[in-house]
């Protein structure tokens, strides 16, 4: 466990950063193939975004939906705070979405610009036409998102699958990082969580008659859901 993150100017944010337990709980470690980045500068340079929402909420816990064209795909994020804030950038789990950090992210105003992302397939983001959902595809989106808000440098907050794409991230740019964030998830995965998750997602239901059903499988999925 590590902890204690400096913001700057004198004020302390404590951030634990936990890694896999022995029984492999709470891991989203499914093993993806990899592929090739894109050179830096290369097709990910240019992108247009557009505002679904109106105009951002600034200075407020409000956040605006938006959305950003990166490669063939059409990004969502929620955005806070004050473009000319330092960014941070908050990645979130396997079967999250950006709204995973709706109590988290208020806390990081007004000192910081967040923008909270649906990783492609999630939320409102667009799927992957060519089914590919790579940790490496997530990476090549990330780095197409920070070019996209003209971002020069930017903080990374990642849960789970979310700190995978953010680890690889800083090794891939680590001029482009300022800092990391983990949540759930280190430099390792214990073999039994990866495939835990794989398992719980290949077997996962996929359509229910009533909320009641939803309910009862949580509940025999999930212990103490």
């Amino acid at each position: 466990m590590w902890e204690g993150w400096d913001g700057g100017d004198g004020v302390a944010f404590e951030i634990v950063f936990e890694f896999p337990s022995p029984k492999g709980e709470g891991l989203e470690g499914v093993i993806t193939p990899s592929l090739t980045l894109p050179l830096r500068g290369g097709e990910n340079a240019s992108h247009t975004s557009y505002i679904k929402g109106g105009p951002m909420t600034t200075g407020t816990t409000n956040a605006v939906d938006r959305f950003v064209k990166v490669g063939d795909l059409n990004l969502h994020y929620l955005e806070w705070g004050d473009a000319g804030a330092p960014p941070v950038i908050m990645i979130h789990g396997l079967s999250g979405n950006a709204h995973a950090f709706d109590a988290l992210a208020p806390h990081f105003l007004p000192r910081y610009h967040v923008i909270s992302v649906d990783v492609r397939g999630r939320g409102d983001s667009d799927w992957a036409a060519d089914s590919n959902y790579s940790n490496d595809a997530y990476v090549a989106d990330l780095e197409g998102l920070r070019q996209a808000l003209g971002f020069e440098r930017v903080s990374l907050v990642g849960t789970s699958m979310g700190g995978r794409i953010s680890l690889t991230y800083a090794g891939a740019y680590p001029d482009r990082v300022e800092r990391t964030i983990l949540n759930d998830i280190g430099p390792e995965i214990d073999p039994r969580g990866g495939n835990r998750i794989a398992s719980s997602t290949r077997d996962a239901v996929t359509s229910f008659a009533t909320m009641e059903e939803v309910i009862a499988w949580h509940c025999e999925q999930r212990v103490g859901f």
